[in-house]
């Protein structure tokens, strides 16, 4: 185990008579920050670690089917607070908590390093020596405040601030709402937009599409001086991470392409898309599967690693082989990029602690992931996960390194023997569960026959080419004689 973060900060405040103004302060105190946790009267202390994941908005019917062991419920409620940074704990009524309780909840705050607030009724004159020797006992610096002092420390939030929502960023006018807009291929796509859309409509989509190539053409120039040395990873992180992926709608993902393609093209490479392949709404498509409602559904999980799996899985549109070669030190603290730098000695650095001794690193990967998708992952520049999605990344880092994991230790681990058996199997049905309960059916994730074809099966492709294969993307460099400069 990793050394708890020290003197951590307990308070007790006292509240005579029970009064009902503690009850609406916490109502008012919540917020990002800070958690608000009312534990269920009776209850055990595996009640009470549901009750602190609950309070994150972990969703309790979720918690109750898992049913984590009770040291593993309140190790993944600490994940969950570090990576949400939260420095208050304010626990209502914590005079009905027996003093184990109390000190599993000190555990939690010596973890995260914030400050344990616990709501004392107290009949006028009593002070809570027990309890204050309790917090003592279990390594915090423990002090009693009045409920006016209390309030004094932790004043109300302020109130919070909707700015308003510009979907159009790059457009110096506001679209409202993109009409359906035609799938003509990149060549005559322009020409169709003019046709059938209004004059305002066409304009945005010429405005759009113009920035794009330009900004294209510019990123081309800048990957290599050879415009045709253009590396297909590259061209795909880029289309993932930063154009087609992020796109605010599906209308402007499209643009994005049509723009990306005629860019391409110019330059000796073609991109195509064949929109038929992926039955109605193909440009919906073409953004990613890990949007902002999908991140938030997977918050409802107390299992860190089936949520930080089921992230991977969903922006790299691949099943889990290979994930087994990640490392907590290819994860920042903060979860918003993974960075698989190629390591100087693969035989030491990178070897997975389920692979025998004997056996060599690349016979391991060469059943788990193919050499495509090795030298995808170990890139020379990290790869961006969706804001969204980065807490979760970051709350099952903070798992690991409760458990005592360094930089070289896996990201990923067997739930019952780590260190000894491959885990991805196991994340792959933990994947499969969150996607179903997500109402999600990826190809590349299922238990079937695949009928656009077995490569998608099981994730197999390596990682550029199945998040190609499942937008239906094909790359090509055009032959060299019947190909010239712009």
């Amino acid at each position: 185990m990793s050394d708890p973060v020290p003197s951590a900060r307990a308070v007790i405040v006292l509240n005579p008579g029970d009064d009902v103004a503690a009850v609406r302060r916490l109502d008012a105190l919540g917020g990002p920050g800070r958690l608000v946790v009312r534990p269920t009267p009776g209850g055990s202390g595996y009640d009470l670690a549901l009750d602190v994941l609950a309070a994150t908005g972990k969703s309790p019917a979720r918690l109750i089917e898992d049913k984590p062991p009770v040291a593993v419920a309140f190790r993944q409620a600490a994940a969950w607070l570090t990576a949400a940074h939260v420095t208050d704990v304010l626990v209502d009524r914590a005079h009905r908590l027996t003093p184990s309780a109390i000190k599993a909840l000190a555990g939690i705050a010596r973890t995260t390093g914030a400050t344990l607030w616990l709501i004392h009724a107290t009949d006028p004159g009593d002070h809570p020596e027990k309890r204050l020797r309790t917090l003592a006992e279990a390594g915090c610096q423990a002090t009693a405040v009045t409920f006016e002092d209390f309030c004094t420390s932790l004043p109300l939030p302020a109130p919070a601030i909707t700015a308003p929502r510009n979907r159009d960023a790059d457009l110096p006018w506001p679209i409202e709402q993109w009409p359906e807009l035609p799938l003509a291929d990149f060549p005559l796509f322009l020409a169709t937009c003019r046709r059938q859309l209004p004059g305002d409509l066409y304009s945005a989509v010429r405005f759009l599409l113009d920035q794009e190539v330009d900004a294209t053409t510019g990123w081309i120039e800048r990957q290599t001086r050879r415009p045709r040395a253009l590396e297909p990873g590259r061209l795909v992180a880029r289309l993932r991470d930063h154009r087609l992926g992020p796109a605010p709608d599906p209308a402007t993902a499209l643009i994005r392409l049509r723009a990306a393609q005629i860019a391409l093209l110019l330059r000796g490479h073609h991109l195509r898309w064949a929109p038929a392949r992926l039955g109605p709404d193909p440009a919906a498509r073409l953004t990613t599967r890990l949007t902002t409602k999908v991140a938030a559904a997977l918050h409802v999980s107390g299992d860190t690693a089936g949520a930080a799996a089921t992230v991977l899985a969903l922006h790299f549109s691949t099943g889990t082989y290979g994930f087994g070669l990640i490392q907590c030190g290819h994860v920042p603290a903060d979860g918003r990029h993974l960075h698989m730098p190629p390591p100087e000695d693969p035989e030491r650095n990178i070897r997975p602690p389920w692979l025998p001794e004997q056996r060599n690193i690349f016979d391991g990967i060469a059943e788990h992931m193919s050499p495509a998708q090795f030298a995808y992952l170990f890139g020379t520049e990290p790869i961006p996960v969706p804001p969204a999605a980065a807490p979760i990344l970051a709350a099952h880092l903070a798992y690991r390194r409760a458990e005592g994991a360094g930089d070289s230790d896996p990201y990923f681990v067997h739930p019952k023997t780590p260190g000894v058996h491959n885990p991805e199997r196991g994340l792959r049905e933990a994947v499969l569960r969150n996607c179903h309960r997500l109402h999600l059916s990826p190809a590349w994730l299922h238990r079937g026959h695949c009928r656009h074809g077995d490569g998608l099966l099981d994730g197999h492709l390596p990682g550029h080419l199945a998040w190609t294969e499942a937008r239906a993307l094909t790359y090509s460099r055009l032959d060299r004689q019947r190909w010239a400069p712009r």
